[in-house]
């Protein structure tokens, strides 16, 4: 298994470390299951090295708080996934370790700041993967690569042991290649047990700005969604009319909340990554705290809209997986800003193919129900439940 690893490493640059021999659960209901971590969250023993070299920081003294849950669930941790430095840019270049490339095609690539660990599953190196995902880092990067990515409402996963980026914002997130291991390691890692499929699903189809769209990923959710196999499937058209100003809102609390957490964790003799730079000098208390009272308003729409609906769907991305170099990587994070900033639980489900790279799904439910966000998006399934 090292030797495949190593393999796939080297050609996508997926993992910073491949632990051998991996660090193995015991009993339980994950019993076996192979998953990869982002390195930016505490494994007892390894070094978390946040994209940076390894001789920068002390091995973690324990695991992280989602760790430690998969492993008392019989999970094994077999390496450390690649992330730009200090997960601080939606596309995963990294100088230290090499550039994290979409399987679908090497010269693409596969998102951030979780590119690593979409990159893992994507490829098959492993069936799951923590990443973490502060603005779409977790949904994002699934789309572009093709395998389900859970996002849960904000606080329900402990983000104990995980370094801070925006805490407003931060989450731990899961990987999977199929929807049967993603819901068995949400209901670990949530501890709600999963929900019964419904028997149909009422879909809140978002317009604008969620259809300023590549035509080819809009016709691939619609199509997703119409010919859904498992549930009779209604669209209904929706519209946020504060969808526009959210992520710019989301931007706000994000660089006053990151330029605090880098302050406290950043080496001041220390030259980092230009991402990591740029927030290191950002921040503006006046426009987060102005973001903060329009997010409590912004929730507040959204929770009306899924008084009508049981879930709300559009494009996770508005274009299909980008060469490299990336000229526009905030477009990426555009259709999954808005809902982190509100907290909202989020499934990218993979939803077939533009131009033969994978387009995904966004799914959105009501926040603390992801257990029923995670089961209608398991049994709509329009992808066939593979990632590749």
């Amino acid at each position: 298994m090292t030797g495949s690893l190593a393999a796939a490493d080297a050609a996508i640059h997926a993992f910073t470390q491949i632990l051998d021999p991996p660090l193995t659960g015991g009993a339980g209901p994950l019993a076996g299951l192979r998953v990869a971590v982002k390195d930016n969250i505490d494994v007892e023993g390894v070094v978390t090295g946040l994209g940076r070299p390894l001789d920068e920081h002390e091995p973690a003294r324990r695991d992280a708080a989602a760790v430690a849950r998969l492993r008392a669930a019989g999970a094994v941790i077999v390496g450390k996934t690649n992330l730009p430095e200090f997960a601080s840019s939606a596309v995963t270049t990294n100088t230290h370790y090499g550039d994290t490339r979409n399987p679908a095609d090497l010269t693409r690539t596969a998102g951030g700041s979780s590119g690593g660990s979409a990159a893992a599953v994507a490829a098959g190196m492993v069936p799951v993967a923590l990443g973490t995902d502060t603005a779409g880092s977790v949904v994002m990067p699934a789309a572009l690569t093709g395998c389900w990515g859970y996002r849960p409402t904000h606080g329900l996963i402990d983000t104990a042991g995980v370094a801070p980026m925006s805490p407003t914002l931060d989450t731990v997130g899961v990987f999977a290649a199929d929807p049967t291991d993603l819901l068995r390691v949400a209901a670990v890692l949530t501890r709600h047990p999963p929900a019964p499929p419904p028997a149909e699903l009422r879909v809140g189809l978002l317009g604008d700005p969620f259809t300023d769209a590549d035509p080819a990923v809009l016709d691939a959710v619609r199509a997703a969604l119409e010919d859904a196999p498992a549930i009779p499937v209604t669209t209904i058209p929706v519209t946020l009319p504060s969808a526009r100003t959210a992520a710019a809102h989301g931007r706000a609390i994000y660089l006053d909340e990151v330029h605090r957490s880098f302050a406290a964790q950043l080496d001041p003799a220390r030259t980092y990554a230009p991402s990591v730079e740029a927030r290191r000098a950002a921040g503006d208390p006046a426009a987060a705290a102005s973001a903060r009272l329009f997010r409590a308003r912004w929730q507040a729409e959204i929770a009306t809209a899924l008084d009508l609906v049981d879930v709300l769907a559009a494009p996770a991305t508005p274009v299909v997986a980008p060469p490299f170099p990336v000229a526009d990587e905030a477009a990426l994070v555009r259709f999954t800003y808005p809902f982190c900033l509100a907290g909202q639980p989020a499934v990218a489900v993979p939803c077939g193919t533009a131009g033969e790279l994978p387009v995904g799904l966004l799914l959105v439910g009501r926040r603390g129900a992801d257990a029923a966000l995670l089961a209608a998006a398991a049994h709509l399934d329009p992808a066939g439940g593979t990632a590749r």
